[in-house]
């Protein structure tokens, strides 16, 4: 298990590949106006200009406002829970989940679609919010905890691994990694990212990599 930069860690494994990019818009706690705002430094920005992106994302509102501001027009407005009803290919190499799964009523729909659209030897990347983090349970802890406004679930990695394996997946890697906005600069991070390189299990975000299981 690993710690790892998130951006620098999808953008390593999807440079120059056929990526599906669920939950690409993000942001879901904001306005369209901050989604729009925010736009350049988002990972679908990065994957756009690094690979070739089909982006899926149910906010219909940022779609249009990033088609009429020029932004990107790579993302269909759907319900990830809902995968079939867009019509893809299974032409993929990569389909990155990111930091999406906490929000789903329904996550096994979500990855029973993504499984239709995976050939033998694409590879799926998902993000969540890691339940046994350090940092999390130590703002619990304090009385200062807050889960994003849309969650509704949270996952650590054996209860994700069976999710996953439910619905027909292996898990290939596994490890935890830190968001973008995170204050590197700071002395905190500076010691934190130390203590978590050396006990990635402690990690903020729980990442893995999946692949189709046909056994």
């Amino acid at each position: 298990m690993k710690y790892l930069p998130k951006h620098e860690l999808i953008l390593s494994r999807c440079a120059g590949k056929s990526i599906l990019h669920l939950g690409c818009v993000g942001n879901n706690d904001y306005s369209t106006e901050h989604k729009v705002a925010a736009s350049p430094s988002t990972l679908h920005m990065k994957l756009s200009a690094a690979s070739r992106v089909t982006g899926v994302d149910i906010s219909a509102d940022a779609v249009e406002e990033y088609k009429r501001n020029g932004i990107c027009d790579n993302i269909l407005v759907g319900d990830v829970e809902e995968l079939g009803k867009l019509n893809l290919r299974p032409e993929f190499d990569w389909v990155v989940v990111g930091d999406l799964i906490e929000h789903l009523s329904n996550p096994g729909r979500m990855l029973d679609g993504v499984r239709a659209l995976c050939r033998s030897d694409t590879r799926v990347m998902l993000t969540t919010p890691h339940a046994f983090g350090l940092a999390p349970f130590l703002r619990h802890f304090r009385g200062r905890f807050r889960e994003g406004l849309q969650h509704v679930m949270t996952f650590n990695e054996q209860n994700l691994g069976n999710l996953v394996r439910r619905h027909c997946f292996r898990i290939e890697e596994t490890g935890t990694c830190y968001q973008p906005e995170s204050d590197t600069g700071t002395l905190t991070f500076k010691l934190g990212r130390k203590l978590f390189e050396k006990f990635p299990h402690l990690g903020g975000t729980l990442y893995v990599i999946l692949a189709r299981d046909d056994g």
